[in-house]
């Protein structure tokens, strides 16, 4: 199973074909519109956004997909979605108040989705807007807070076990800030359940390819199949 994630920076009926040559059976899409995800109708999805923007999950190679009821569209923006037998929470950490956001947003929301991450095998994936370099910022519920708290629930960033990495010193950055090589950051996650760590493969897309579209780069993750 291929899930790519990827904050496609809007537009998202005009770089379809781009999301596509990554061959993915479920995309996680970012700042993509509701009526752009109806019109090119990949398969199945899920959509939760405030305005013109959102989070989708969309089934690209039939595989079918249910909502939790856990779901509260009053909480930005996530998707507890069942991806076969995957247990798939879809991220874009965005604002909810002034002083309730990104990371900060994420504590809140596993606090909400507490029973659905618990389940196996589980994927917490998007972009989180989140990084140790920003730990000062959010001295109460950061993200070397978050790291831990999900790795007492058994949760592991695919990319740091892959590549040996800490958090913070990435080698490879998945944001550009305006596009530019100096204002980089690692944002874009995907924490999976240990069951998973051993058969999953992790890869980012190749900025002189992806920065045309967005200033996020696609993240790209083979998992075993899950049908159910």
């Amino acid at each position: 199973m291929r899930i790519v994630t990827w904050n496609c920076n809007g537009g998202f009926a005009r770089k379809l074909p781009m999301a596509m040559s990554l061959c993915p059976d479920l995309l996680v899409l970012q700042e993509a519109s509701f009526r752009h995800c109806e019109e090119t109708a990949l398969g199945p999805f899920f959509w939760t956004g405030r305005g013109h923007r959102g989070l989708a999950v969309i089934s690209c190679t039939g595989l079918p997909l249910t909502l939790d009821p856990a779901f509260d569209p009053e909480l930005p923006h996530f998707l507890p979605v069942h991806a076969g037998t995957l247990h798939l929470l879809a991220i874009w950490a965005s604002v909810l108040t002034s002083t309730v956001r990104y990371v900060r947003l994420i504590h809140r929301a596993l606090d909400h989705y507490a029973d659905f991450v618990n389940h196996r095998p589980g994927l917490l994936i998007g972009d989180l807007n989140s990084s140790t370099v920003f730990d000062a910022r959010h001295p109460q519920a950061n993200h070397t807070r978050l790291v831990d708290r999900l790795a007492h629930l058994d949760y592991e960033s695919a990319w740091h076990h892959q590549t040996d990495e800490c958090h913070g010193a990435e080698s490879r950055p998945t944001f550009y800030m305006y596009r530019r090589p100096e204002r980089t950051w690692h944002l874009d996650y995907a924490f999976v359940t240990r069951d998973l760590l051993a058969s999953s493969r992790i890869e980012l897309g190749a900025p002189e390819t992806w920065l045309p579209w967005s200033d996020h780069l696609p993240l790209i993750v083979d998992l075993p199949t899950l049908n159910g």
